[in-house]
């Protein structure tokens, strides 16, 4: 395929900004074709050098413990079903202890400064599928440091915050399904998942997950909300002829799977269309969000790759602070009616994707 033979000649090349700016285009726009040629540029994306592999300091980060280890543990039980269909049960568990390894080392690794939540293991699954798991680990490592640090952090409030982004965006990609959602008065956690997993938790095709995976990848750290807008657009007559009143459209929009209406390559051309017509940057000052909110606006293609530099960190960029009237406007919903009724339906929804993760844990064998 030629999208697979231009891969495999960009990567011949090596790893200078030029071929690496044409690798990450390649990756977003058209795929990587292949979990060869994926094995060995999804490292390349992230800046990643699987070069002097040490197994001893892998072995001992992998026999490391850390707070949320039993959650992990949970986790893996229940993990893998959709990518292991037709596998015997000692071919899963292994591949399972691969993954809870994988897990474990990069938490531990990253000298605790990197906390696991639940969701990680669906991201890290998709790498130890595809590139195996010294790979994945190495990777993991890099996401939780850079694409992923929002949701491995102490808190989820970046995350959180960075959803705040969704209705101007919507309402820039599609006006009428934008005012739709303002009426209901619907808040943004519905798309909770999309940061936390990159839709691995809700895709039952590994070759569909890692073509999302080469865009995200490729991409900034918010791209993940791009992917979801356009799936809400592209399913738009389903969300519209729903009753416009937050508990309804809430859960329609809970359900909604981002493979409703497209595959993933469409998904990625349709997300990199509005990534290039409505950058975050101009939809964060739209919203009256700023660096001290959305630190992942710092995100910069730095060595040919997206890192996320921390705050005081060279090639941070400017801020974009909140205006008066936005602060004050924000001030004032959070006092609001609505504000609490938004503020009850996120943490039921909270509680609903938390158990939904969990699951039985007295069934842990059945499949999720």
């Amino acid at each position: 395929e030629a999208a697979e033979r231009v891969a495999s000649a960009l990567l011949a090349r090596g790893g200078g900004e030029g071929p690496l700016r044409e690798l990450r285009q390649l990756a977003a726009v058209r795929g990587l074709a292949s979990g060869h040629v994926r094995a060995r540029a999804w490292p390349r994306l992230l800046g990643v050098s699987l070069d002097g592999f040490c197994r001893e300091e892998y072995l001992e980060h992998c026999a490391g413990a850390h707070r949320d280890s039993a959650t992990v543990e949970c986790d893996i039980a229940r993990s893998l079903w959709s990518f292991t269909r037709g596998w015997g049960d000692q071919a899963r568990g292994e591949r399972r202890a691969a993954l809870q390894r994988v897990l474990t080392a990069a938490v531990v690794g990253s000298g605790r400064r990197a906390h696991y939540y639940q969701g990680l293991h669906d991201v890290a699954a998709v790498l130890l599928m595809v590139c195996g798991e010294y790979p994945a680990y190495a990777m993991l490592r890099a996401l939780v440091a850079g694409h992923l640090r929002d949701c491995a952090g102490s808190s989820l409030a970046p995350v959180t915050d960075s959803l705040e982004l969704l209705q101007p965006l919507v309402e820039r990609a599609d006006p009428e399904l934008g005012a739709f959602l303002a009426r209901a008065g619907v808040p943004p956690h519905y798309a909770l998942t999309w940061r936390l997993t990159w839709f691995a938790h809700d895709v039952a095709d590994l070759e569909e997950a890692a073509r999302l995976f080469d865009l995200l990848l490729a991409s900034h750290p918010y791209m993940p909300l791009y992917v979801g807008v356009t799936a809400m657009v592209a399913a738009r007559d389903l969300v519209l002829q729903t009753e416009c009143d937050l508990p309804y459209v809430h859960k329609r929009l809970t359900s909604l799977s981002v493979f409703a209406r497209l595959q993933a390559g469409e998904l990625a051309a349709g997300a990199v269309h509005l990534y290039r017509k409505f950058p975050p940057e101009e939809v964060a000052a739209a919203a009256g969000l700023g660096l001290g909110r959305l630190p992942s606006l710092r995100a910069r293609i730095h060595g040919g790759v997206w890192q996320v530099p921390r705050e005081g960190e060279e090639g941070g960029g400017r801020a974009l602070a909140p205006t008066g009237r936005a602060s004050a406007a924000r001030r004032r919903a959070l006092l609001s009616p609505s504000a609490v009724v938004a503020a009850t339906s996120v943490v039921a929804f909270m509680v609903s994707f938390l158990s939904g993760m969990l699951g039985d844990l007295v069934d842990s064998e059945s499949p999720s």
